[in-house]
């Protein structure tokens, strides 16, 4: 506290006077509107700094990252503020359906491409699958085991997923973009898969 016309400490003892340089913490999501972000702010060299990030719904945190290197993976996450820095949430699609026992259609707007996509379905069903098939092949679930001809699935097909009993299966990933999946049409019945997260009309 200063005092007018006041002074202290004398020549002999000086009085020593910290002054803190400021330091600004920002914060910014990968996906606008994934998620809430708190901890931005202005802080003094050397201050405790704790950011949060909480997801919104449709959307699950996946880490905290610095210059495009991940720092952690908590939604908390303190550190000491030593300069200007910004700080990117980084948030992931969640996209989870509610399957019954029996049958069940499927698709999924979480990009899926390939093998991972097909794993990351088998995981999520875990053990009350029974069977996922396409149009042309299958994959069955027996004693902990998957086999089947059903080796990769796309955003662009349609699957039916029997199950033993009731579960809640989860995708998470980035956005597929329909635009990119123009589904050509033959003849015959086909299962044409639905990669939009919003409802449209039948139109």
């Amino acid at each position: 506290s200063f005092v007018v016309n006041g002074s202290v400490g004398d020549v002999t003892s000086p009085q020593i006077v910290n002054f803190s340089s400021m330091r600004y913490i920002t914060l910014v999501s990968n996906i606008e509107g994934a998620g809430v972000l708190s901890g931005e702010g202005e802080y003094c060299t050397g201050d405790t700094v704790t950011i949060y990030a909480s997801a919104n719904d449709g959307y699950v945190f996946r880490n905290w990252t610095l210059d495009d290197v991940v720092v952690s993976y908590d939604t908390y996450y303190g550190f000491y503020a030593s300069e200007d820095a910004t700080y990117m949430a980084n948030f992931e699609y969640l996209q989870q359906e509610e399957l019954n026992s029996g049958w069940n259609w499927y698709s999924t707007y979480i990009t899926v491409e390939g093998e991972d996509g097909l794993e990351m379905m088998k995981e999520g069903l875990g053990e009350d699958a029974v069977q996922i098939k396409n149009h042309s092949a299958f994959a069955n679930y027996e004693l902990g085991i998957w086999y089947g001809g059903l080796k990769e699935m796309s955003n662009e097909e349609m699957y039916m997923i029997k199950m033993s009993s009731p579960n809640t299966l989860e995708m998470t990933g980035t956005y597929d973009d329909p635009s990119s999946h123009p589904i050509t049409l033959g003849t015959n019945w086909k299962w044409i898969g639905y990669p939009v997260n919003a409802a449209m009309s039948v139109d």
